[in-house]
């Protein structure tokens, strides 16, 4: 995959966020809007034990840290369409570099990056 594509993959995924109307229902109720949702996720992660070899205190606290300031800023941030489970089997690219984004079956309503942050995770 060359530079162009993924490039053009991002624009895509802007373009889709910039023109698929969403009412923000989902997004309030799931507890994105207000960091919540997240919040209970890094509670498991807390919880858990790290690996022995690893300062769990530095890292406990730099995963609070993080939290903190990041959900400082949701309440802030505009809900947009995301395919929510992007990755490469779900982008065909054809011989003349034309891109479909394919399977939007789990698409939620969701924070800007969602989608690229699913595409880093997977790539």
């Amino acid at each position: 995959v060359n530079t162009d594509n993924f490039l053009k993959l991002g624009t895509t995924i802007k373009d889709i966020q910039d023109h698929v109307a969403i009412t923000g229902e989902e997004w309030a109720l799931s507890g994105r809007a207000d960091f919540s949702y997240f919040e209970k996720k890094l509670d498991l992660l807390r919880d858990k034990p790290i690996d022995e070899h690893v300062d769990e205190g530095h890292i406990k606290s730099l995963l609070n840290a993080c939290a903190t300031e990041v959900g400082n800023t949701f309440p802030q941030i505009k809900p947009v369409f995301t395919h929510h489970d992007i990755h490469n089997d779900q982008v065909l690219v054809t011989k003349t570099n034309e891109q479909y984004l394919m399977d939007f079956e789990h698409w939620i309503e969701s924070h800007p990056f969602h989608d690229i942050a699913t595409y880093l995770f997977h790539t």
